[in-house]
């Protein structure tokens, strides 16, 4: 029978390194007879049958999620499906280097066909409203800090200030300066003044 101390007894069990979760080995970073250092992984061990999708947030939306929350994202290189995701966790702190927080949703991807490592494009529904008046962000003109909508008004160009509310990148939320029905104009702005006279041709 061998008698180890409990000093030799902790470096033989440590001799043994065991992965916390079942997967794939993508890539070995070490050779029989060499060094491990703490510095670089070992080894690279993926499992593509349970991921998670990481994006940052500014603070300006960040408490308008939870967790629990559903998500959709798509990634170009996999054709146009849409993939879907639960957030699992939020950061409570903000990143000292970006200043954003950290989102984390899983993702259950028994087709396999996300792997390890891509980049996607989520889809988050922040807010959401009903009976609202949008126009396409063309048909807003900033000017010396106030956004004004030309509209065409008995053959007479009017520029209206107006107050937008919820935006994306193709629309946006007029709160207030237009009505329903309104005739807007989406080009030549900077060609034409309010009052001037405008022939609409339909």
């Amino acid at each position: 029978m061998k008698i180890y101390a409990p000093m030799s007894r902790a470096q033989l069990d440590n001799m043994r390194v065991y992965a916390p979760v079942s997967g794939t080995i993508a890539s070995k970073n070490i050779n029989v007879g060499e060094a491990v250092s703490s510095a670089s992984p070992a080894i690279v061990l993926v499992n593509n049958n349970n991921l998670a999708i990481e994006f940052n947030l500014s603070e300006k939306l960040i408490n308008t999620l939870k967790v629990g929350q559903k998500l959709t994202f798509k990634v170009d290189t996999v054709n146009d499906k849409t993939f879907n995701a639960e957030i699992t966790n939020i950061s409570p702190a903000a990143s000292d280097n970006t200043y954003q927080y950290i989102v984390k949703a899983a993702i259950l991807n028994s087709d396999k066909r996300l792997k390890t490592g891509m980049f996607a494009k989520t889809r988050l529904v922040v807010e959401k409203k009903e009976n609202v008046i949008v126009v396409p962000n063309q048909g807003i003109v900033p000017d010396n800090g106030i956004q004004y909508a030309y509209i065409a008004k008995d053959g007479i160009i009017v520029k209206k200030p107006v107050k937008i509310g919820l935006s994306n990148e193709k629309f946006s939320e007029v709160t207030e300066g237009l009505e329903v029905g309104n005739t807007l104009i989406l080009e030549g702005q900077n060609f034409i003044s309010d009052g001037e006279k405008v022939n609409i041709i339909q």
